[in-house]
């Protein structure tokens, strides 16, 4: 570290290198590196440092639980936004760097020192009285509290990067409103500019280019509450290693455990597949390596994020994304070599999994995909008592974390001086990168030129991120793209093949009738009076469980997906497909009926039936059987549909509805379970046409076929009227 001395006397000189390093965060390069000569330096600047020495030896006071405090650690579970985060923007790898508070505070002391001249002194500058701090009783007044003592530290850091005003500081904190923070990982806090306050020309510009990229949100904070730090954080080091991103039912093989997010259907598929969330992002900064350094560096292993997302014969990453080197410094062993193999830990609670480590995993996952949000590499994780400082590295992705930070008690360096370091490294970082993005936007003549991150395939990004898509440049195809090869009438002609079985993959939205003491994949055979030797085992197909239909108990909506060695992630069919389940004996022989008939009427060519895709059973446990059947999707059945719309349908689709039951007395069929539930139209169906489902009495009459269809008629009728009257 490069000390800042104390002095009692304002006048005396203080030591100045032979060489003062160039200013870390001048970003043009064009800092005059001529050292100041201890003679050259005005008093008013020895008086300045002398305060500021004072200032960073401040500390805030211990916070404290006031009554009806809670005692939990619960932290929010996995939500949407980073359960469908784009693989190459998940957290990969935890690394605590111990040098990293030792990096900031030489950061700020190497710009005290290298600045000839400060903004003038008030009365009122450099103070930090500290307010009495309030019981506190939930996480709002602890981060009330803590953004509070974090804008003394303001003042200090916009001072000094600037040099304009102790008093005034040109950047501010905000929170998010607590209604807006879950759908798209919006943190607790953030630092941006203040645009109220009086700007230079060359403020402006870096306001305006920050703004442009939307990176201004240049600090996030991720609060939780005081029981969180001696439970959570004094031991998050365990973490360090490997870490595996919890995601929406997603594996890497049959037997993993999984999970849905909280989201339906609709919003968390598109055109079948998974909906891939995420924010375009450019290279890492080039003035942020000098804080991940460590005085026993030792390589880390290259991770299959710095791939290319597309095929790649070559690990290195793109250039401006090489990672810095930082590591953990061993307890015991400061020799050089490799990290030690550490296990990999997950957001998922696997067997053997403390309920404690879980909970980590869960509040690093959090903080990421926050940062991933907004774009910022700062992160500030504070439980008021307990602190880390957290950069992220978009290259490897990998999370530096810093050791723990105490901010009340008597440790070196201060609270105040990392927050006020950490705050203008974040502004430059974020410059940095706004500036690397400018030039590349502006001067690309070859796709290679354009950072992978920037050109990933998302479905939805953030709000405050939507800018980018205009810089998106139309003439380049994303690395992940879906390839061609894999249409709906390609995935369906593998499922429509002699395969004897294919796998039903449960993610946690599971009907009644799973329970966890069932394996998380079934095998569901073919139930086949005739099985060819050539059927095999599908190891290409599976179905997703994604939940049971409204107002049934044994049909559930799935989702076909292929996926095999040459896939680096799963093809889905566009549509959903509908698996009915039988456990009963009773159950099953309807269920086998059912199949007989679709058959049949397929055969005779009845124009109003979905189509059927299987029969099948599976063993769930010893000696239990449930038997399947998997059919095409009809669409929403006249039950299902809103109320408030249905009068409106009934009047433009009432005469499709009859066109079907038509279909089937023409051929000689009468349905027999006629019923709200059992009468469909898909919305995406051009025609209008409608399905009926549920054949299992489905039958042929042998005689009086004219007054059955007349019945069944009246009685299509009579719900067509009772449905639109209601």
């Amino acid at each position: 570290m490069i000390p800042i001395l104390a002095q009692n006397n304002p006048s005396q000189a203080i030591p100045i290198a032979a060489q003062t390093p160039k200013t870390p965060n001048d970003l043009s390069g064009n800092q005059s590196s001529t050292p100041l000569q201890s003679t050259d330096i005005p008093v008013s600047v020895l008086q300045t440092r002398a305060r500021l020495h004072d200032f960073f030896q401040n500390r805030p006071p211990a916070l404290w639980m006031g009554k009806g405090h809670t005692a939990s650690t619960n932290t929010r579970d996995t939500a949407y936004f980073d359960m469908h985060l784009h693989k190459n923007l998940r957290l990969k790898r935890v690394v605590f760097c111990d040098d990293l508070l030792n990096n900031l505070s030489d950061f700020c002391d190497e710009l005290i020192l290298n600045s000839p001249e400060f903004p003038p002194v008030t009365g009122n500058s450099f103070e930090c009285n500290y307010p009495e701090p309030p019981p506190i009783i939930d996480e709002q007044t602890l981060q009330s509290y803590c953004t509070a003592i974090s804008s003394f530290y303001l003042e200090v850091a916009t001072g000094l990067r600037f040099k304009t005003s102790w008093d005034k500081p040109a950047w501010m904190i905000g929170e998010s409103p607590a209604d807006s923070r879950r759908k798209f990982a919006a943190a607790d806090g953030y630092l941006f500019p203040d645009f109220r306050q009086k700007l230079s020309e060359g403020q402006q510009s870096d306001y305006k280019l920050l703004e442009a990229y939307g990176l201004a949100h240049f600090v996030i904070w991720e609060y939780k509450n005081l029981a969180c730090g001696p439970k959570m954080f004094e031991d998050l080091r365990e973490l360090e290693g490997e870490f595996t991103w919890t995601t929406c039912q997603e594996r890497s093989n049959e037997d993993e455990e999984s999970a849905s997010c909280p989201y339906n259907v609709e919003q968390h598929r598109t055109q079948g597949r998974l909906r891939v969330t995420g924010r375009r992002t450019g290279p890492d900064s080039t003035v942020i390596q000098k804080f991940l350094q460590s005085k026993h560096l030792h390589p880390q292993p290259p991770t299959d994020s710095q791939q290319s997302a597309g095929p790649s014969t070559s690990s290195r990453p793109p250039a401006g994304e090489q990672p810095p080197q930082g590591s953990k410094r061993p307890a015991d062993n400061h020799d050089s070599g490799p990290l030690p193999k550490r296990r990999r830990v997950s957001a998922k609670t696997s067997k053997g999994a403390s309920a404690a480590v879980h909970k980590k995993a869960l509040l690093l996952q959090q903080a990421w995909a926050e940062a991933v949000s907004e774009d910022a590499t700062f992160v500030i994780i504070s439980a008021g008592n307990h602190e880390y400082i957290g950069i992220r590295l978009r290259g490897t992705q990998t999370f530096y974390l810093s050791p723990l930070i105490k901010p009340s008690e008597d440790t070196a360096p201060a609270h105040s001086k990392i927050q006020v370091a950490t705050f203008i490294a974040a502004f430059d970082d974020a410059l940095n990168r706004a500036r690397q993005l400018q030039t590349l936007i502006a001067t690309r003549t070859l796709s290679q030129q354009f950072p992978r991150l920037f050109l990933l395939r998302l479905d939805e990004v953030p709000e405050s991120s939507k800018i980018l898509e205009n810089f998106v440049p139309k003439d380049i195809e994303p690395a992940d793209t879906l390839s061609s090869e894999w249409t709906d009438e390609s995935i369906l002609a593998r499922l429509t093949s002699n395969y004897s079985s294919i796998s039903l993959r449960n993610h946690g939205r599971k009907p009644d009738i799973v329970s966890k003491s069932l394996p998380k994949t079934w095998t569901l055979n073919h139930i086949s009076t005739s099985t060819s030797d050539a059927d095999v085992p599908s190891t290409t197909l599976f179905l997703d469980l994604e939940g049971l239909l409204p107002n049934s108990s044994r049909v559930s909506r799935v989702f076909l997906g292929l996926l095999d060695d040459t896939l680096s992630a799963p093809y889905y069919y566009s549509k959903p497909l509908v698996l009915k389940i039988a456990i009963s004996p009773q159950e099953k022989q309807r269920l086998a009926r059912e199949f007989t008939n679709y058959r049949l009427l397929h055969a005779e060519t009845v124009g109003s039936v979905v189509q059927q895709y299987g029969h099948y059973s599976c063993e769930v446990k010893n000696g239990v059987h449930y038997h399947f059947l998997l059919l095409e999707d009809g669409g929403p059945s006249l039950m299902s549909r809103a109320t408030n719309q249905l009068s409106r349908h009934l009047d433009g689709h009432s005469d499709a509805y009859k066109t079907a039951l038509d279909a089937f007395h023409r051929k000689g069929f009468v349905h027999e379970n006629l019923s709200s539930d059992h009468i469909l139209m898909r919305t995406d169906n051009p025609d209008g046409a409608a399905n009926l489902i549920s054949l299992s009495g489905c039958i042929k009459p042998a005689k009086d076929l004219a007054k059955a269809c007349s019945n069944e008629l009246d009685v299509m009728t009579n719900i067509l009227v009772t449905q639109g009257r209601d």
